[in-house]
């Protein structure tokens, strides 16, 4: 007699076999195939504490049936497979249940620090345990920052805005008449560019996929999976007396009754995973001006804001690239 009919007979039911032997059916043929990876998760909504995530139901064998449940991570690190499961995890009474491959379908996250850059990722399971590999990773910053009230928070934003890719929270940091210097000049003989040139740089990086004719696409290569980013203080801003007015050295300068203008360095990391097999890593110096308006209060737009940004040199520390901040952002000026 079948084990199958032994069951039966005992009043066993069907379920408990097919979990007991790994299986997800009432075959009794054990099951092997875990559901498909999520490769769609992206951010449709942010806030102060909490992100909204879409993806596609990726299925129960592969891309067929219907999961059993989700299991849904954050960090405030890159996700990988190997850090997984140190990874927070959403309770699993907000996540919902699977739905049938195909299906869109949504999650809020809440409780998440404000003004932070979070990672995300997830993957299904099916009834048998059988796990998928984790979902592409996906990150991005909690909203409403507010405007930076020192010079440290200043440079404390640009870095979040780098590492979240956030176009719009970059572009807002810089000061109309910001230069970027580079550490050696570009392709082209440039050893410097203005606010618009480095917003439209940054673009390019952020948001490749929104990059329209004519403007030249960004090589799929060069497309950021992720920015990691490590920004250290070597001392406190000090007053820039360089960039005030004077009329016989400069004429065009700030005005000490209007601005206060302040400078420092800071030693630099970043690491730019792509695409492409050629990731780029940083390990410099970066020289920063900030003009602090007077007029304003600390909490108000535009009160401190990014004037002078010097790349004042990197060492290559990954093979093929000659890794300097300038070198990066050039690849994506073309």
């Amino acid at each position: 007699m079948s084990l199958r009919n032994v069951l039966v007979l005992i009043g066993i039911p069907l379920w408990i076999n097919a979990a007991a032997t790994g299986c997800d059916n009432t075959t009794g043929v054990p099951d092997l195939a875990p559901p498909a990876a999520v490769v769609d998760l992206h951010v449709d909504d942010v806030t102060t504490t909490s992100v909204v995530l879409r993806w596609t139901a990726p299925g129960n064998d592969g891309s067929n049936g219907t999961a059993a449940r989700y299991d849904v991570r954050h960090s405030a690190a890159p996700i990988t497979d190997s850090s997984f499961d140190a990874a927070t995890a959403v309770a699993a009474a907000d996540v919902p249940n699977p739905a049938a491959a195909g299906t869109p379908q949504e999650l809020t996250v809440a409780g998440l620090t404000p003004h932070a850059v979070h990672y995300f990722a997830l993957r299904a399971t099916d009834r048998a345990g059988n796990r998928a590999a984790i979902s592409n990773l996906i990150h991005t910053a909690t909203e409403n920052w507010g405007h930076a009230q020192s010079e440290d928070e200043l440079i404390g934003q640009l870095k979040m805005a780098c590492q979240a890719r956030d176009y719009d929270g970059f572009r807002r940091l810089l000061h109309p008449g910001l230069a970027f210097f580079l550490n050696e000049p570009a392709y082209d003989g440039t050893a410097q560019w203005g606010q618009a040139e480095e917003s439209r740089i940054h673009f390019r990086m952020f948001r490749p996929e929104a990059v329209q004719p004519p403007e030249p696409a960004v090589p799929a290569e060069l497309w950021l999976v992720s920015v990691d980013i490590t920004l250290t203080a070597r001392d406190g801003f000090r007053d820039a007396t360089t960039y005030y007015y004077d009329p016989t050295t400069n004429p065009t300068g700030f005005h000490r009754e209007d601005f206060a203008v302040s400078q420092t360095d800071y030693a630099a990391s970043v690491f730019f995973q792509t695409h492409g097999e050629t990731q780029y890593r940083v390990d410099g110096s970066q020289y920063f001006v900030v003009v602090n308006d007077l007029a304003k209060l600390p909490g108000d737009e535009g009160k401190f804001l990014l004037y002078r940004w010097e790349d004042l040199g990197a060492q290559a520390s990954v093979a093929k690239s000659p890794s300097t901040w300038s070198y990066v952002k050039s690849l994506y000026r073309r």
